[in-house]
């Protein structure tokens, strides 16, 4: 199940997600917020599901880590270096959150894909004159690993319950867009 039900912006994180409140972590981060209404620590949880939740309805899923602390900083927080410059306090709410969200599956995707960024940046990093077939062979190597990705993640869609309507349902012709 997702931790995180709705990635409805335009709503307050807490008030869509009190589940989390639960976890000291994020009770104390919560409580420690003084801004009006919870809006800053609301924020900066939009900010850590975006980056960190691996659930199918999360749009930002597909991105590299640092294109989400990038982006969703400046268009969250205003702040392009926000991660960095936060990083240590924003570690144990990091942790608890991928804790929480994280199926075998997801972690399995999260270091997976972690794996092909990194595979994708010294490629990026080589020229084809330094050695055309070890470059060869990662290239091709590429194919098997996107074949394993996508198995990952067909099991994952599987896992999050796709195809499935609520209660378990499977959903009609309608539902599907079909008629």
């Amino acid at each position: 199940m997702a931790v995180v039900t709705s990635f409805s912006l335009d709503q307050d994180f807490w008030d869509s997600n009190p589940q989390l409140l639960l976890r000291q972590e994020f009770k104390d981060y919560h409580k420690a917020d003084k801004s009006r209404g919870k809006k800053t620590s609301s924020t900066v949880m939009w900010w850590i599901a975006l980056c960190y939740d691996l659930d199918r309805d999360n749009k930002w899923r597909g991105q590299t880590q640092e294109e989400k602390h990038l982006h969703l900083g400046t268009q969250l927080l205003e702040e392009p270096d926000f991660f960095n410059q936060n990083k240590k306090w924003l570690a144990p709410l990091i942790a608890a959150y991928i804790q929480m969200a994280d199926t075998p599956g997801k972690r399995q995707l999260r270091s997976f894909t972690k794996k092909l960024d990194e595979k994708t940046e010294w490629l990026d990093g080589l020229h084809y004159s330094d050695d055309p077939e070890a470059i060869e062979k990662a290239l091709i190597s590429n194919k098997n690993l996107y074949s394993s990705l996508a198995t990952i993640e067909k099991q994952l869609n599987e896992e999050d319950g796709e195809g499935q309507g609520r209660g378990g349902a499977t959903p009609s012709g309608a539902d599907k867009g079909d008629f």
